[in-house]
């Protein structure tokens, strides 16, 4: 689920805000083998992705670019070490473009 605003704004650029909830319920992060084993990355298993940005409309050649720099939260199954793997939490930057 995705929901914004934009500002309004006469021409470019154009500013707004923009969040993004993913609900998941365990995904893994790769389709073909399990990804929750030895040789998995350290994030192996995720239910939920929070995304909360800030957007910047802009012209482009004929067209429009929109980046929108934010943070992130996720939740889900990490690798805590050998074959340990842990619920977690985890935050960080996020960068997304249109």
């Amino acid at each position: 689920m995705t929901a914004g605003y934009r500002l309004p704004a006469t021409g470019a650029p154009a500013f707004g805000f923009e969040g993004n909830l993913d609900l998941m319920e365990a995904n893994t992060l790769n389709t073909w083998i399990d990804a929750c084993t030895n040789f998995s990355p350290t994030w192996c298993e995720v239910d939920t992705v929070l995304r909360l940005r800030a957007t910047l409309t802009t012209g482009l050649g004929n067209g429009m670019v929109t980046p929108s720099p934010g943070a992130a939260a996720i939740r889900g199954r990490a690798k805590a070490g050998g074959e340990d793997y842990v619920d977690a939490t985890g935050q960080g930057l996020s960068l997304g473009v249109a």
